[in-house]
């Protein structure tokens, strides 16, 4: 089941941006890695923080 909500994440994302130069870490991180941080119920709120 968490792996279908994760595909639904990235069933958006246009991956042909991956070819693009401009496409570099900050936009891997915004446009992939956040998303599938969030949809795995990651925060940077509590109780993930270590505050």
């Amino acid at each position: 089941m968490a792996s279908e909500k994760l595909f639904n994440i990235l069933e958006e994302f246009n991956f042909d941006n991956l070819k693009n130069p401009e496409f570099q870490e900050d936009s891997v991180r915004e446009e992939l890695i956040i998303p599938i941080i969030r949809g795995l119920g990651y925060s940077a709120d509590k109780p993930n923080s270590k505050k």
